[in-house]
């Protein structure tokens, strides 16, 4: 999910909420949780979470953290 501190303005249809690994306040988007309900091996986590957590490399998941 987009950080506030760097979209402090949200698109229409966006909501902002807490990141549920560090707390961040970040936007939920509308296609989020479809995606979830989906995927229900995925939680929503902020781009920074996302980042320092799973990165993929040549097809290996990589884990952080």
């Amino acid at each position: 999910m987009p950080l506030v501190r760097n979209i402090p303005e949200g698109k229409v249809g966006w909501k902002k909420v807490k990141c549920q690994i560090c707390g961040s306040e970040c936007w939920e988007r509308p296609e989020q949780k479809q995606l979830l309900k989906e995927n229900n091996n995925m939680i929503a986590c902020c781009t920074k979470c996302a980042i320092e957590k799973v990165t993929i490399r040549d097809g290996v998941t990589i884990r952080g953290g």
